[in-house]
């Protein structure tokens, strides 16, 4: 869905990677005008894959606990996707710079630079963004 349709209230059908997305291009933006004009460093981090209960839903009620083997070997707990997430903003490096990706104390990505090319549209979502929570 684009930017159009999330105004008019019609989110889509792809609503996670949508949100993701327009809080990488608001990070690429924001966090450059934080750091020069409030002296903030603003990141985005992952929790990464994450066993909560969200996945729940997506299978019959009874093979959700035969899933947990499955779940313990391939996903964090929470409390690992909160200390990678804590992790992120607690590194050294995180004053250091702005407008990063990371997941836990690795960089992912330089939101800055690699989202250049879409700079038009990560302009309209920080403005729509202000918009609709009054904030700047």
């Amino acid at each position: 869905a684009g930017l159009e349709d999330v105004i008019a209230g019609r989110p889509g059908e792809q609503t996670y990677s949508d949100s993701k997305r327009a809080l990488m291009l608001w990070t690429s933006v924001r966090a450059q005008n934080l750091a020069f004009k409030g002296s903030a460093f603003c990141h985005a981090s992952t929790p990464g894959m994450v066993d909560t209960q969200l996945g729940r839903h997506s299978m019959h009620p009874w093979l959700w606990p035969l899933t947990k083997p499955f779940r313990l070997c391939l996903l964090r707990s929470a409390a690992e996707g909160a200390l990678g997430v804590a992790a992120a903003g607690l590194r050294r490096q995180a004053v250091g710079s702005f407008g990063r990706y990371l997941d836990g104390e690795r960089e992912l990505e330089d939101l800055v630079m690699e989202r250049m090319g879409e700079k038009k549209l990560a302009l309209q979502v920080v403005k729509w963004a202000t918009a609709a929570t009054a904030l700047e």
